[in-house]
């Protein structure tokens, strides 16, 4: 009985060893194609690696099975048992739903997942959960990431190119969103989300998150992570200057007057003003928090050439002239976080994924005393000029592949279980999880979204004015416009445009 037992584990293990060898081989033959298809050619080696995986272990089993036989035919039929149990245990992780974290059935053809997105908290940790799904028979998982610019730019230029998209899964922002969403180029989610929604439970993600992600009824991604604008800073040395974390504009100026002189501080309150797009950004949130608006209520007719839109202007030159000057400007979001944590900046205006390293001690030399409070309103009173984010995953109207398939990957990605474990990292979008947060920043960014200006609106000409508005406000920063000029010229050119691509009559 033992011989035939130590035979059959012995099979099993050569068996093992074998499925990996002729796994590894496989991989190492398939080439990659230019533009993600699915290889044939690969998936033809991998059907013959495990056919000659299956020949081989008959062989071996019906060896170690007649080895058997001449022990005992009592030690043969238990041996066989053992060997014939274990090896459909190993087929079934192998070859059926059976990947760890990615429980779902195997496609009967071949399929290549590819995702496309920029780094981040919530990327960096879902990414290698879909991963995960390469486990599953008949999945080729590829996960390619960028700065957010240039994903932008692969996935308008996959869109736009008549073709079948080479990806799969795409990340969205807010704003990319509505760029993708007024052109066509997203799948909508409805019928997928009304299959699913109580085996994956979808009615926990909040609506307000769904919302956001509709377009003329369309629901065009599923919301992955929440994220809102914090103010982060050393409450060691709010405490040695008497200061207090600032409720608007004005008290950011006056804190920055006491920490100017600290030393080691070389610029003592940041946020993001590097780029067109961050100016616009940045000015959205003031000019909400004055009262103002992008656009005209019902309309794509400009709103921000307005009494609103000066003062929110102004206000935002104030900071940079008594915050930041040009070493300050300069600085996106993840230079000034780094400078908070290393301790060249004294507290920033900034998204809260951020917020984890900042008490993480291998990243952050003061993880003890960096302290979050919610936006502050640009004047005493006003909206938290902080503004309501989602991220999201969709799939493009022009994968050829399997949505369903695709959905319930992403499914697999967006569990209560893994939301969990993300959790621990940034704002998720189940209400299940969000609302038993520990996360040290979670009070605070929970105020300035149910305080804060809201998301940005919804308008197909709104990339036309982020366009306009980022030609002609930084200049105010460098002192070469005034707010009042500056907005007059974003307002003329984003007129023409406008009309030019029918958005205005």
């Amino acid at each position: 009985m033992n011989m035939a037992r130590s035979r059959a584990f012995c099979l099993l293990a050569l068996f093992e060893v074998a499925l990996l060898v002729l796994s590894a081989c496989g991989s190492a033959g398939a080439p990659p194609t230019a533009a993600n298809q699915p290889s044939a050619t690969g998936a033809a080696s991998q059907a013959a690696a495990t056919s000659a995986a299956v020949q081989a272990t008959q062989g071996m089993t019906e060896a170690s099975t007649s080895a058997a036989v001449q022990v005992t035919q009592g030690a043969t039929e238990a041996a066989t048992s053992t060997a014939v149990q274990a090896t459909q245990g190993m087929t079934k992780v192998t070859t059926s739903a059976a990947a760890a974290g990615c429980n779902i059935k195997p496609p009967a053809q071949p399929q290549e997942v590819t995702f496309l997105g920029w780094p981040g908290w919530d990327v960096d940790t879902y990414a290698k959960w879909l991963d995960d799904c390469n486990s599953v028979n008949n999945i080729k998982v590829n996960v390619r990431t960028m700065d957010n610019s240039s994903a932008v730019e692969q996935m308008k230029l996959a869109f736009s190119s008549g073709s079948a998209s080479p990806y799969a899964i795409v990340h969205q922002s807010n704003s990319s969103i509505q760029q993708n969403a007024y052109k066509g180029w997203l799948r909508p989610l409805n019928d997928l989300i009304d299959t699913y929604r109580s085996q994956y439970n979808l009615n926990d993600i909040a609506q307000t998150h769904w919302d956001a992600a509709t377009f003329d009824g369309k629901i065009l991604g599923i919301p992955m992570q929440s994220n809102t604008i914090l103010l982060m800073y050393r409450s060691d040395l709010f405490e040695k200057h008497n200061l207090k974390a600032p409720t608007n504009y004005d008290e950011i100026s006056t804190a920055c007057k006491a920490l100017k002189s600290e030393p080691g501080i070389t610029v003592p309150f940041a946020l993001d003003l590097s780029a067109g797009w961050a100016w616009a950004t940045a000015f959205f949130e003031a000019i909400r928090s004055e009262g103002g608006d992008f656009f005209a209520q019902g309309g794509n007719a400009p709103a921000f050439n307005s009494p609103q839109g000066v003062a929110a202007l102004t206000k935002l030159k104030q900071v940079v002239d008594a915050c930041m000057g040009t070493q300050g400007l300069a600085m996106g979001y993840e230079q000034f976080q780094a400078a908070l944590r290393n301790g060249s900046v004294a507290f920033i205006h900034t998204w809260a994924d951020g917020g984890a390293a900042m008490v993480d001690p291998s990243k952050s030399q003061f993880p003890n005393v960096i302290k979050f409070a919610p936006a502050a309103a640009v004047e005493p009173g006003g909206k938290l000029a902080g503004s309501a984010w989602d991220d999201y995953w969709s799939i493009p109207a022009s994968y050829k592949g399997d949505p369903d398939l695709v959905f319930q990957m992403i499914m697999q990605v967006a569990s209560p279980e893994r939301q969990k474990e993300a959790a621990k990292l940034g704002l998720v979008t189940r209400t299940s999880v969000a609302s038993s947060s520990s996360l040290p920043y979670a009070t605070a960014a929970v105020e300035t979204i149910s305080k804060g200006v809201g998301a940005y609106p919804k308008s197909p000409a709104l990339n036309v004015m982020e366009t306009a508005l980022g030609n002609y406000l930084p200049l105010v920063g460098t002192g070469e416009l005034s707010p009042k000029d500056a907005l007059q010229k974003a307002e003329a050119d984003y007129i023409k445009e406008a009309k030019t691509q029918g958005f205005l009559k």
